[in-house]
């Protein structure tokens, strides 16, 4: 795929990815939320209760209820994870996924090199090392950056196919989507997204070809969840529940007339307040929300479809995504949602941050360069614009998921590698003209 021999910047860049994460982990992993629930869920399979979360009686008993809410990708992973070295240890799936995000600085090298040339390659690599938002999905033990990887992988065997017509290239396209959708079923219809912003570069029939070749097996390899799902629930759920809560969640991003809030636990609580009597994650709680959900789209399509709207600013500028540095771990989002503010809105989130941590500004303002200086390298490779196209299709493609839905800063840090490419190019272009303009205007 890439040829590393002989090649020590690039092996150099792997170690320098290594080094980043595995210093994010010493300083900030106090700092990280630990998804409790997805430990139930590893916990409960290795005890032989299935894909469950573990529900206590009100006699006190423990019993294990069948979960749909979240896919059993992780799950499995850090199952299989904690088999093989004998000890259930958080730490060891920190280390497991920073170790094999390191290595993706070599798929980022050998796209840029595919697309543009090794020297933007390079750099694009050496970037993605130090990329800290990355670096910090790595360590945080939730499924998102197994997203990045698929997304990458995907792209670079798609982009191989592209290149050298090889069918084993489309397979393992399609091997690399199925199993990606055991993580985050959004990367489901990513296939579509790549036959359509391939065109440039390959014929309709190959792109139409492959596209639904892809996406065939990639539902083929669902089934066994899907019949699953349909015998613990007595319904056809194809990937996953939770969507209306999302929804309903995502109302909250902004100002809204009826109450919703971004916020799970406050969200519950409204529940409960309004009659619900079960517990949260479950059919039933998913049930009790989608009525709410489709009257606010019947009785406000106007203010819905202005919220959409301005989630797309948001996606792009990165929306509450960490650095792991500048911020203060006091300060956390889902707790002074509930406890400092009177108006539960995300501008007003933002007013308290920039009160009470202004150092977080500044990573605000490394967002704003990396994507003022993507649009550059992208007007700038406009000559390349069949291989750019390939590339912009990622972030369109996210951003097409989640704006109708809710948008967060981790949602979109797997398109980031595509800016961190065209950044590449803006800044040796930079490197390369502004020495010579400045030597023109010396007469030299």
């Amino acid at each position: 795929m890439f040829v590393i021999r002989n090649n020590i910047p690039l092996i150099a860049i792997f170690f320098l990815a290594l080094v980043v994460r595995i210093l994010m982990l010493i300083f900030i992993s106090d700092d990280l939320a630990i998804d409790w629930g997805l430990i139930a869920n590893v916990n409960s399979l290795m005890d032989g209760h299935g894909f469950a979360d573990p529900v206590q009686t009100a006699a006190g008993v423990i019993i294990y209820e069948p979960t749909v809410f979240e896919m059993p990708g992780h799950t499995f992973f850090i199952a299989g994870l904690w088999s093989l070295i004998g000890e259930r240890s958080l730490v060891a799936i920190q280390l497991a996924q920073l170790v094999i995000d390191s290595f993706f600085v070599f798929f980022i090298y050998s796209i840029g090199k595919r697309l543009f040339s090794k020297k933007i390659a390079l750099v694009s690599a050496a970037f993605f090392a130090l990329y800290l938002p990355e670096a910090y999905l790595s360590i945080f033990i939730k499924r998102d950056v197994w997203v990045s990887w698929t997304v990458i992988l995907a792209c670079l065997f798609y982009l191989r196919f592209i290149q050298e017509g090889k069918k084993r290239f489309v397979c393992a396209t399609a091997l690399t989507i199925s199993v990606g959708v055991y993580f985050n079923p959004t990367l489901l219809m990513m296939p579509i997204m790549m036959g359509i912003f391939s065109l440039p570069l390959l014929s309709l029939k190959k792109a139409f070809i492959s596209t639904v070749a892809i996406m065939t097996f990639a539902v083929i390899m669902l089934t066994p969840w899907v019949v699953r799902n349909y015998n613990q629930f007595g319904a056809f759920i194809p990937t996953r529940g939770g969507f209306y809560q999302t929804m309903w969640e995502g109302f909250g991003e902004f100002k809204n007339p009826f109450g919703a809030v971004l916020n799970d636990e406050y969200t519950f609580q409204q529940m409960k307040l309004e009659g619900f009597t079960g517990r949260t994650t479950t059919i039933e709680y998913e049930e009790f929300i989608k009525p709410k959900v489709k009257e606010v789209l019947k009785e406000h399509p106007g203010w819905y479809i202005k919220t959409v709207l301005k989630r797309i600013p948001m996606a792009l500028l990165v929306n509450r995504v960490t650095w792991g540095v500048l911020q203060d771990r006091h300060l956390s989002y889902h707790k002074h949602f509930t406890e400092k503010m009177d108006e539960k809105t995300l501008f007003n989130y933002a007013k308290f941050i920039i009160k009470n941590n202004p150092g977080f500004l500044l990573t605000k303002v490394f967002d704003v360069v990396i994507l003022g200086l993507a649009i550059i390298g992208i007007c700038l490779s406009r000559r390349k614009w069949r291989e750019s196209l390939f590339l912009i299709g990622v972030p369109f493609y996210f951003i097409g998921v989640y704006i109708p839905m809710h948008v967060e800063g981790k949602y979109m840090i797997p398109t980031h590698w595509v800016s961190l490419i065209f950044m590449s190019i803006a800044l040796l272009y930079f490197r390369d003209k502004i020495p010579a303009i400045i030597n023109r205007k010396k007469g030299v």
